[in-house]
């Protein structure tokens, strides 16, 4: 649409967006700073959208609003990308090309890191201004500045000084092509390794020991035999120059990396192994190998220890030799067998396996050990490990999982890591009360916090290579991207002032002063930036998605009640779910990802914000679609023509405007609920009905105190559609307006009631034909004990008055006691009379009023005699 352009550098050339303190009333409102390695799509929007519905509503209501932005630039990502742009990767080039248009002359340059950074983030600061987000872009940075580098570690020396920061021995995702850790925004898809950690169980073998890895080293008690893959090779492996096991070769090559003094003695042949026993342990037992097409060699150690009774893969294969084998578990009283749950369907075989040790493990009895599943899985492993019968095994529990160059990601166990130490049991508790002492928005995801809190471990907080910061007690390292993005919002409020100062002068004390007034400031600017931060500090609200409860949303709860004092912690985290396309997710693979830019071209950035907030509540899933936006843009095309046209009054507008105010009063609170779909299906839905309603019955024109009141309403959500209309119609814009209603509201209006009775006779138009109809209204008395039900009259003392009412009483049954009825009856008959003549020329029938009142006639239901 034209006039968003042109809206665009008005509101620039006006400084609309530059925040500025007006008085006490503060919202400080943030969202996840974008990572420039692509331009925005229509998915992102979401968010960014919902923020500054927000931004836009407070600064409506009189408050001085700050919405910042910056840019995430941290990690192996970009590097990753400038070199696959250097090595003429036709992938990544065709997803230039064919998703966002971008010419091939221009990504071609796109060989340095940091070129990559100051295109992408160029093109994503144009579409969200083109978008109409209310972002103060003055106080933009990148996190690969040199300022930043200082703040950030500023930061690891407050954790480190309070215990938080610690070094040791840890296992980590790792990707071998990158030889660096990583974390969700290292991997293709933004996916966050998990790790678990297995039992690697040693059987004692003439070759050394098997290793077979378990979840469930308590089922040991009920083992048959070793399950090894005849047709695959295996390695015997020295571990510290003396314990010699034996895994699967293809398992090694993810396996290897946890292990840092090991030699490889010699390859075998997985047949070789078949009909050897091995000894278990602690049963000082011996069992044999066999062969088990159930065992995948790449998985675990390419070995598996085979306790038929306990679990369904076992019990399939093994059937194939023996229907004998030991039970040592029971549930609810019975022996639990796994050859019960076999299901019919092997396909289903994961499933049924997966639900039956659920069970087993929530509600067995260990009957060997004679105590819980539960207590015997901690007391087996510890005893395997005590007498030296058991290694740790990792794997990454949602892989496969690949780095943004490319490689599977691994788990590394290595020495010398710096770890953020989240599982720091009085640090969970101080996060605990941050939460508590805070609104989640929806509130239903506050036990996600919970319950992440609760099982955080030790966070891997370097890599050792990536754009960013260099880790302050060891330069060759670069603090990795979800440790530098937890404080991240303070840092906005310096911004406009480190101009005044050399980045090697952000030392420790430059610092404490800005956010603990320690020390005294080295000039204005500096007063300035502890000024900034006493004004602003909280954030007010934090916009992201739900996918990031689990790792960044967490971690800056963690990290602001470490650094920061009760009172400048955040008070509200609001998590939206995401953007559907035609109803699927968004993907490269299936070609439905629509640039935003793109996107803004088509439908017009209005049209995309209504569209990716008001579809669904903020907690779910919303749908994009063409219909859903070509419904939108049609609709505001045709409230901007209804608004256009001239006001000369009419009967209905007394009507409208009842209805119009009656709406509106209760939007303000929507916002401050987060209601913004129940704020357009109110405001743009339900009043577009009234609005067809009041044009049949004679409108001339949309009286200007709803335009205006309309405009201010729906301003945070569609900013240029009313700013425009308001520019035009009143000459100012909307920006300098205040969301206050000073208009006395009337309570009801006849012609709610007409409006029934108009629908009713539609209604009875499309059952049945007729030519004439009689309207017969209620008798007075009804009216009257209408209006005693409605002042809540006890109904006892309306039967005393009114005897007849009893029948009328009976009839409604409960909606007696929910009836709100303002209506008289010389008020409904009298209206209904003076709009009689427009009631038949609009049914084309002939209609009267009944001269007889109707015995079945209600108040609220008049009675229709048709011929």
């Amino acid at each position: 649409m034209d006039y968003e352009k042109e809206l665009l550098e008005l509101w620039e050339k006006e400084g609309r967006h530059i925040a500025r303190r007006t008085g006490d009333k503060k919202y400080f409102i943030t969202a996840a700073f974008p990572y420039p390695n692509s331009p925005q799509h229509i998915g992102h929007a979401r968010t960014y959208t919902i923020a500054d519905v927000m931004a836009r509503f407070y600064r409506l209501i009189g408050y001085s609003v700050l919405f910042p932005m910056g840019f995430h630039v941290t990690g192996t990502p970009i590097v990753a990308m400038a070199d696959r742009i250097k090595e003429g990767d036709r992938e990544l080039f065709d997803i230039f090309e064919k998703i966002y248009g971008i010419p091939r002359e221009k990504y071609e340059k796109l060989t340095d890191p940091k070129d990559l950074v100051m295109f992408f983030a160029r093109e994503i600061e144009d579409g969200m201004r083109r978008m109409g987000f209310m972002i103060d872009w003055s106080r933009k940075f990148y996190t690969f500045d040199p300022y930043f580098e200082r703040f950030i570690q500023w930061q690891m020396k407050k954790l480190y000084d309070k215990g938080y920061l610690i070094k040791g021995k840890h296992p980590i995702p790792f990707s071998p092509k990158l030889n660096s850790s990583v974390g969700a925004h290292d991997t293709k898809g933004d996916v966050d390794p998990e790790i678990e950690e297995y039992v690697g169980v040693l059987f004692e073998s003439e070759f050394g020991y098997l290793v077979a890895a378990t979840l469930r080293p308590e089922t040991i008690y009920g083992i048959t035999n070793i399950w090894v893959r005849s047709d695959e090779s295996y390695l015997v492996i020295e571990l510290d120059n003396k314990t010699r096991i034996v895994v699967g070769k293809k398992a090694w090559e993810r396996l290897k990396y946890q292990f840092q003094n090991y030699k490889e003695i010699e390859s075998l042949e997985g047949r070789v192994l078949i009909g050897k026993r091995v000894k278990v342990p602690l049963l000082n037992v011996y069992v044999p190998v066999y062969h088990g097409d159930i065992v995948k060699a790449e998985e675990g150690t390419g070995i598996v220890m085979s306790v038929p009774g306990h679990s369904l893969f076992d019990n399939y294969e093994y059937s194939k030799i023996s229907c004998s084998y030991p039970i040592i578990i029971a549930v609810d009283g019975k022996l639990s067998d796994a050859s019960v749950h076999i299901p019919k369907d092997i396909k289903n075989l994961d499933e049924a396996n997966r639900e039956f040790y659920r069970k087993e493990f929530i509600s067995g009895f260990h009957i060997p050990l004679n105590t819980t599943v539960k207590e015997a899985r901690e007391t087996t492993k510890a005893n395997l490990f005590k007498s030296g019968s058991a290694i740790k095994i990792y794997s990454i529990a949602n892989g496969p999982i690949y780095s943004r160059a490319g490689d599977e990601v691994v788990v590394k166990v290595i020495d010398n890591q710096w770890f953020i130490d989240y599982s720091n049991r009085d640090w969970k508790e101080q996060t605990k009360q941050l939460l508590n002492s805070m609104k989640i928005i929806p509130e239903d995801f506050r036990t996600r916090f919970e319950n992440t809190i609760d099982w955080l471990d030790r966070k891997a907080c370097t890599r050792t290579r990536g754009l960013g910061t260099r880790f302050l007690f060891d330069q060759s390292q670069i603090v990795e991207s979800l440790s530098d993005s937890t404080i991240y919002m303070a840092f906005y409020l310096l911004t406009p002032y480190l101009n005044s100062f050399r980045p090697d002068q952000l030392d420790e004390s430059f610092f404490d002063y800005i956010f603990y007034g320690k020390g005294e400031p080295i000039n204005d600017a500096h007063r300035a930036m502890r000024d900034e931060f006493l004004y602003w500090y909280g954030v007010d609200s934090r916009h992201s998605g739900v996918d990031l409860i689990a790792n960044h949303l967490t971690f800056y709860l963690f990290n602001h009640a470490a650094i920061f004092d009760k009172e400048y912690w955040p008070k509200a985290i609001v998590t939206n779910g995401s953007v559907l396309m035609d109803g699927k997710k968004m993907s490269k693979s299936l070609g439905n990802i629509i640039p935003l830019k793109r996107a803004i071209e088509k439908y017009g950035a209005d049209t995309i914000r209504m569209a990716v907030v008001a579809n669904s509540d903020i907690k779910s899933d919303t749908n994009f679609s063409e219909n859903i936006s070509k419904g939108i843009r049609e609709r505001l095309e045709e409230i901007i023509k209804l608004f256009s046209e001239p006001h000369i009054g009419s009967d209905i507008d007394d009507w409208l405007r009842y209805r119009f105010f009656s709406k509106i009063a209760s939007i303000p609170d929507m916002y401050r609920n987060y209601e913004i779909k129940k704020v357009v299906d109110t405001m743009f839905y339900e009043f577009y009905n009234d609005l067809q309603w009041a044009i049949k019955r004679g409108l001339r024109g949309v009286p200007r105190d709803i335009v205006r009141y309309w405009n201010i309403a729906m301003f945070p959500v569609i900013p240029f559609t009313t700013d425009m209309i308001h520019r035009k119609l009143f000459g100012i814009s909307v920006y300098d307006e205040k969301f206050e209603l000073n208009i006395a509201q009337r309570n009801y209006h006849p012609e709610d009631l007409f409006r029934e009775i108009v629908q009713d006779l539609e209604t009875l138009r499309n059952s049945r034909s007729f030519s004439k109809v009689r309207i017969g209204i209620a008798k007075p008395w009804k009216f009257e004990v209408y209006k005693l039900l409605s002042d809540k009259t006890s109904i006892a003392d309306i039967i005393a008055k009114y005897p007849e009412a009893k029948e009328l009483i009976a009839k409604l049954k409960n909606r007696a006691y929910t009836i709100s009825f303002p209506y008289q009856y010389d008020e409904v008959y009298e209206y209904l009379r003076r709009n009689l003549d427009w009631l038949s020329n609009y049914m084309k029938i002939d209609i009267q009023i009944g001269e007889e009142r109707q015995k079945y006639a209600l108040p609220d239901k008049p009675e229709f005699i048709v011929e």
